[in-house]
């Protein structure tokens, strides 16, 4: 049977009888499959919750440590002004150490809640397909190196989790299709030493303004290489990344590369710049001066972000809270 359709488009069609009955229309070919890119708005959306939960929770709590600062500084006072020994010690005090332990409670949340907002900002940046290890740059527990690397798929809105771990120390993009609007989420983090741009869409000279624009006694180290071609060595060769480009082309510890396709190399910095000329994945020839002996050596660049295993499962565990000390007079 024929029937009417009325649709937003043929409503006021309807209203004025122009339209009466139609033909039942033809199938409609279904929309694509959009269920992956809803999952990653649902698990952007769901992280982006959380953090904004525990920073609502963060706020209260500085807000009220600031307002106990606030009564134990006014009940101290009040403690060494009074002379009446009776009323100071039978009234004051309790008062005085009931707002100290309420305050060091409040200092212990604030320091376990920043915790629990560090780690479930870089639980995002896991889901969105960063990573994150102890910084091999700088020693220490709580030095973290962030790597956002071929497979993210936070866009910029996902670089908004930096600002939740107080404890980055480097910042790698490596062979990550982002912008200089990339540095927009980068200027501002508290203890940045490192941030590298390797094999993105930002230019040297985007890297070097945003470097300029840097307080200068941060002394934030901005490194630019155009490609992310990765040797795996350090110095040259003070040592070799297992399974690295370098180890797997027969490198070892030791050596010194004299040229790279040919091309006079002086320094560790000379060699650097040599191979951020070369894309991944191609093969260079390497002259080694192995001894007395010079050898060539074939390497095909591996790239940075894949030079070892990937290790984020390896830290889902908690970080360790801070050791807090809270002096009580």
């Amino acid at each position: 049977e024929p029937i009417a359709v009325i649709t937003d488009n043929t409503l006021s069609e309807f209203a004025t009888g122009e339209l009466t009955v139609a033909s039942e229309p033809a199938a409609t070919t279904p929309p694509p499959d959009d269920s992956a890119l809803g999952d990653l708005l649902s698990q952007e959306e769901y992280w982006r919750t959380r953090v904004r939960e525990a920073r609502i929770e963060w706020r209260d709590l500085v807000d009220e440590i600031s307002e106990l600062e606030g009564q134990v500084n006014k009940l101290r006072n009040r403690f060494y002004a009074e002379d009446d020994g009776f009323f100071r010690d039978s009234q004051i005090k309790p008062s005085w150490d009931r707002a100290l332990d309420r305050l060091a409670e409040a200092q212990l949340a604030v320091e376990l809640l920043q915790d629990a907002r560090q780690q479930t900002a870089l639980q995002a940046i896991v889901e969105l397909g960063g990573g994150y290890d102890q910084d091999a740059q700088i020693r220490g527990l709580r030095h973290l190196q962030i790597t956002i690397g071929k497979d993210w798929k936070g866009g910029y809105a996902g670089l908004q989790h930096l600002a939740d771990i107080p404890d980055a120390t480097t910042i790698s993009l490596h062979a990550v299709a982002l912008d200089e609007r990339a540095l927009d989420y980068l200027d501002d983090l508290p203890r940045i030493a490192r941030i590298e741009f390797y094999g993105t869409l930002i230019t040297p000279a985007e890297a070097k303004k945003f470097q300029q624009s840097l307080p200068p006694q941060r002394n934030i180290t901005v490194e630019h290489r155009l490609t992310a071609a990765f040797l795996g060595i350090r110095g040259n060769v003070e040592q070799v990344e297992p399974n690295s480009a370098a180890a797997l082309a027969g490198i070892r510890r030791k050596d010194v590369i004299t040229q790279i396709g040919g091309e006079d190399v002086a320094d560790f910095a000379a060699l650097t710049k040599r191979i951020a000329t070369y894309q991944p994945g191609e093969t260079v020839t390497l002259t080694v001066l192995r001894g007395e002996k010079t050898i060539p050596i074939d390497v095909t660049l591996g790239q940075w972000g894949e030079k070892k295993s990937p290790r984020r499962q390896r830290h889902s565990r908690h970080l360790t809270p801070r050791r807090i000390l809270i002096p009580r007079r």
